[in-house]
């Protein structure tokens, strides 16, 4: 009898933790396919919208498997991600170093910000990023792939 307690306390505990599991896991990949994949168009810098210059690209990141690409407008960027929940981190962000006639600032600003993120939330087709103070310091668009 007292086997069968003990086996029965083991399987009720062992299910909870597999549902618990289930469920942080469905978690993790919602947020994945709600922000991976997408061509995220910049919109807003901190305060100010975002400007797409003459001849040059507009900014924008894509991201995928942990990696992020795009543009900050005048060069390429490219670094890695890491997601969890509502939580969004960005490192090792690089850019190839090529001189724009106009936007420069905005480049700038635009790396800077992607490094200090720290949470992100979507609504409709927009993601926002906020930094640690909870301040909105990027906005995008979503532009879906096909």
């Amino acid at each position: 009898m007292k086997l069968f307690k003990t086996l029965s306390v083991i399987s009720i505990i062992v299910l909870l933790f597999i549902g618990c599991t289930k469920q942080d896991t469905q978690k993790v990949e919602n947020t994945h396919q709600k922000i991976t994949n997408k061509y995220w168009k910049l919109t807003q810098i901190e305060n100010s919208a975002s400007m797409v210059y003459p001849k040059q690209r507009e900014a924008h990141i894509l991201l995928k498997e942990q990696k992020v690409a795009g543009s900050d407008g005048c060069n390429r960027i490219m670094g890695s991600y890491t997601l969890n929940e509502n939580k969004i981190t960005f490192s090792r962000v690089a850019s190839t170093m090529m001189a724009c006639l106009q936007g420069m600032q905005q480049a700038y600003k635009f790396k800077i910000n992607l490094e200090k993120a720290q949470n992100f939330k979507i609504e409709d087709d927009k993601l926002l990023i906020f930094d640690k103070d909870s301040n909105k310091i990027l906005e995008f668009t979503a532009i879906y792939l096909q």
